[in-house]
Formats: structure tokens, C-alpha cells, sequence
């Protein structure tokens, strides 16, 4: 198939004034001025003129996470409970279904980056995603596309009618502060207790379904640091089974290879 007469914009030098692009099984085969195109196909399609660009990027949107025309149930951009929630993340509230993707989509808009609101000064992780697709898993680009920090007014907003830190910018500053200087103790945790455990390190597989996810963890080292236990434990099967029914719930599996 072939577009033809189109101004294209291939972000690679100069925007072709006259060309043409060659379709092939739904990908872009080729693109070109049509002074290059001896013969057009007798089926091709007259952009009479018509800008053509990539697809567009939403570097910054709530798309999915605050649908539209549908009030309170729709709406999971701002958890308003808590000022500091690095934890949430944005892949488990998206719905796919949500008409904005199709919207998105008429639009030119190809990618988002989806992110929690404003309403907390650490508000969870960011989502990288295309807008086409009815299952979310198979739309991500990047499930942790980066974190949510807010420093305006939208937190002094939220909490001040609530009594409770922050109401000023003085305690958002405090509030990510706080929560930094605790990542770097934590990760130091970490980093000591797998210098204790790469002493003897077994080679074992690891599967844990949890919400319906697997996640292969190839050594004890990973299932350690999953688990977030520190210290240096002797991993057998009853005991990985008993930290899978205290740090995943009742009725997980987790099946040793």
C-alpha cells in the first residue's frame, strides 16, 4: 500500500514536501519524495497535501486513571490518604477500556506517560504506554517509568483542610526528604545483606504467583532481597514456602527447580 503527495515530517532532517510512504503488513516499509517514485500503484492513496508526523508523545497525563464522564468510580488519580505514597503504582488502576485512549488515538497521540496526581507530595510510580490495546499488560513501554513528586500547591491544598502535614511547602520539602533519607538507609540494608548471602549463594528457580503475576527469581540473593529480610537464612523448601505464606498470603504457591 502506498500514501502518496503527503508533506511528511520524519524527524530525521528536513520534512519531505512531496512524498510518499510504503506500506508493508502494517509497518512503514519505506519513505520518500515522490521524484523518486517511478510509478505509483493504481490503489495508492491521495494525501492531497496532508501533514503527516509520527505518532505523538503525552510526556505528562492522567489518561486511564481518571476516566471520563464517569465520576467518583472512574476517578483513582490522587490518593488523597496519605501525603506519602511512593508505593502506589499506576499500572493498577488503568483501564484500558477508558474512551480517552480512542480519543488519544484520533488525535495522533501514540504513547502516553500516565502519572498519578498532584494531591501528594511522593505520589507512586509513572507509567509508560501506547494508547492502543484493550489489556494494559500488553500496552506498557515502561512499568516504572519514573516516580511522582509534587512541590506546588496541590498538596498544601489537599491537606491543609485536613489538619495534617504538609499545609505549607516547608513540610512537602520535609515530607520527600524524610522519605529519601530512608531509601538510603534501606538500600544500604540491602547492599550489606546481599554481601552476606553471596557468600553462599545456591542455584535455585524460584516462582511466586502473586495477584495473578509470576516473578522468576533465579537465585537466593533475588528472593532475599524480594522478600526484603536481611540478615543471612538457609533457604530450603519448607522454609521458602513458609516465607511465601507470610509475605504473600494464603493459598500462594512457590515451587523450588
Amino acid at each position: 500500500m502506498f500514501l502518496i503527495h503527503g508533506y511528511l515530517h520524519t524527524m530525521n532532517g528536513s520534512p519531505i514536501k512531496d512524498g510518499f510512504i510504503e506500506m508493508r503488513d502494517g509497518h512503514i516499509a519505506s519513505v520518500g519524495s515522490m521524484a523518486d517514485l517511478s510509478n505509483a500503484p493504481s490503489d495508492a492513496v491521495d494525501l492531497k497535501g496532508a501533514t503527516v508526523t509520527p505518532g505523538f508523545i503525552d510526556a505528562h497525563c492522567h489518561i486511564g486513571i481518571e476516566e471520563d464522564s464517569i465520576g467518583p468510580m472512574g476517578s483513582d488519580c490522587n490518593e488523597a490518604t496519605d501525603p506519602c505514597t511512593p508505593h502506589l503504582r499506576v499500572i493498577d488502576a488503568v483501564n484500558p477500556r477508558e474512551r480517552c485512549y480512542s480519543e488519544a488515538v484520533d488525535a495522533g497521540i501514540t504513547s502516553v506517560v500516565t502519572c498519578p496526581g498532584s494531591a501528594n507530595p511522593i505520589g507512586g510510580t509513572i507509567l509508560a504506554m501506547k494508547t492502543v490495546g484493550t489489556r494494559v499488560d500488553d500496552m506498557v513501554l515502561l512499568e516504572n517509568a519514573g516516580i511522582k513528586f509534587a512541590l506546588g500547591e496541590n498538596p498544601k491544598r489537599v491537606y491543609k483542610g485536613k489538619n495534617q502535614l504538609p499545609s505549607t511547602r516547608m513540610g512537602t520539602a520535609a515530607i520527600i526528604r524524610e522519605q529519601l533519607i530512608k531509601t538510603q538507609k534501606y538500600l544500604e540494608k540491602k547492599e550489606k545483606a546481599c554481601a552476606i548471602i553471596g557468600k553462599t549463594a545456591c542455584k535455585c528457580n524460584a516462582r511466586i504467583s502473586k495477584a495473578g503475576r509470576f516473578w522468576h527469581l533465579k537465585t537466593r540473593q533475588e528472593l532475599q532481597m524480594e522478600f526484603d529480610i536481611l540478615g543471612l537464612i538457609t533457604y530450603n523448601k519448607k522454609m521458602c514456602n513458609d516465607l511465601c505464606q507470610k509475605y504473600i498470603g494464603f493459598g500462594r504457591q512457590l515451587y523450588m527447580t
